[in-house]
């Protein structure tokens, strides 16, 4: 007769053990996990410290830059400051009379402004029927800046097209706005202090003429303007100013 084999009983609890164990993520799913926060991190710094969009909002520069286009801002030259901290990096170039400058508006910091700088600290700025002189030296009209308005105002009037001599005190600038006739700028709220200056604007992203207005109250008419907005896009937009550097 052969001989008995005792047969081992299973563990208790151990094809329970088994089945609790939570499926563990994969390594290629982490690993994209960190790219998409690596990427976002590398995004909120470009932001902050490099490159930001900015939308012109309004007509003060035309025709040099038209109202909704959409410019790249760069930085990095002027030193931005440090979020949530009275910090700022250091400055590697400073604004100079030409540059087209996005700052927080010195009346209300919570809006942005984009004007001309047209002189620094140290200059003096007059301004003689429209002509404007710094330093005394008439100071050459932007290509695309414009008088729109032919009427002009004395100084004791309006300091639009007539303004005595102003200094620019230390750390501050004098701007205008290229449509100079409908522009408020330095002319009227006074200079700008340096430390608000955000960027320098550098180039032209996207221009698109305005589409019809959207009446909200008018729910079932809805379909038929988004319509007509998507099929009229091409020819609304701006295509000779894609990708052109601001002068």
């Amino acid at each position: 007769m052969g001989k008995a084999v005792a047969l081992k009983a299973p563990r208790r609890g151990g094809a329970a053990r088994k089945t609790r164990q939570a499926p563990r993520s994969s390594p290629s799913k982490r690993k994209y996990l960190w790219y998409l926060v690596g990427a976002a991190l590398v995004a909120l710094l470009v932001r902050t410290f490099l490159l930001q969009g900015f939308r012109v909002p309004s007509h003060s520069m035309e025709d040099s830059l038209l109202l909704g286009e959409r410019l790249l801002v760069e930085k990095l030259s002027y030193g931005p400051p440090v979020p949530y901290t009275r910090l700022r990096l250091p400055a590697f170039d400073e604004p100079a009379p030409g540059d087209l400058l996005v700052f927080r508006y010195p009346a209300d910091p919570n809006r942005t402004y984009l004007k001309r700088c047209v002189a620094v600290a140290g200059q003096q700025v007059e301004i003689r029927d429209k002509v404007v002189l710094v330093d005394g030296v008439r100071v050459p009209v932007p290509a695309l800046a414009k008088n729109a308005d032919p009427r002009v105002f004395a100084a004791g009037r309006l300091p639009r097209d007539n303004m005595a001599p102003r200094k620019v005190p230390p750390g501050q600038l004098f701007v205008l706005g290229d449509n100079r006739d409908y522009s408020r700028d330095s002319r009227s709220w006074g200079f700008l202090p340096r430390e608000l200056v955000v960027g320098r604007a550098l180039w032209v992203y996207w221009s698109c003429e305005a589409g019809g207005a959207i009446d909200l109250n008018a729910l079932s008419e809805l379909p038929r303007v988004l319509y007509e907005q998507a099929r009229s896009l091409p020819d609304r937009i701006r295509w000779r100013r894609l990708g052109t550097f601001v002068q």
